[in-house]
């Protein structure tokens, strides 16, 4: 086989992704105002330069990280509805336990946590922020009318509006349920009000 001819752009395209790598974990591990940019760089085998070659500061890094997280959060979604059987094909606890673990572990949300903060501090970052999550929530939105379009579901509201709805709940769900576990179960409460309120199944 032959080996892979490294262009300029695929150098770029490799360190970049590398960086990433190192600062998903390390903002995860000790959150975004600790995890100093020396040290990203370092765990992924680069000087601070790399960073600054790829990225225009710390903030842009970790809107890096956001959005492959969710990226990742979005595949992994429709890998358990496509092992389902479809959207709702499945009771409402396998789903809000699906969408729990699609959503992240205690580190992430504790990062999630940190950064919405700053933002909130930053007129600036919060801008951009607010942004970011609208462009998640129009890709999330797609994706929720995609796959129940394909199950014959409809909704009884704008589904940008419900995809809203579910991604603020869900957030302040979470967080509860790692505050107190046996606040678990309000999350597949939820999932079943969603499915009972605002879902319209074939022949309903």
């Amino acid at each position: 086989m032959a080996a892979e001819k490294w262009t300029p752009e695929r150098r770029r395209e490799l360190t970049r992704s590398a960086l990433v790598d190192s600062a998903a974990e390390l903002f995860a591990t000790r959150g975004f105002h600790a995890a100093s940019l020396d040290e990203i760089a370092e765990r992924a085998g680069f000087t601070r330069g790399a960073i600054y070659s790829n990225f225009e500061n710390k903030e842009e890094l970790f809107f890096a990280v956001l959005d492959r997280h969710v990226k990742t959060q979005l595949e992994t979604f429709s890998r358990f509805f496509e092992q389902s059987g479809g959207p709702w094909a499945v009771d409402a606890s396998s789903v809000a336990k699906a969408w729990q673990e699609m959503m992240g572990d205690e580190q992430w949300a504790a990062l999630t946590l940190e950064f919405r903060l700053y933002a909130l501090r930053n007129p600036d970052v919060r801008a951009r922020l607010a942004a970011q999550e609208g462009k998640m929530r129009d890709t999330m939105t797609r994706f929720v009318v995609d796959i129940n379009e394909k199950a014959g579901v409809s909704f009884r509201f704008p589904p940008e509006d419900l995809v809203a709805v579910i991604d603020g709940a869900s957030w302040g769900l979470m967080e509860q349920a790692l505050l107190d576990p046996r606040q678990g179960r309000v999350f597949e409460l939820f999932i079943r009000m969603i499915e009972e309120g605002a879902i319209i199944r074939p022949g309903d």
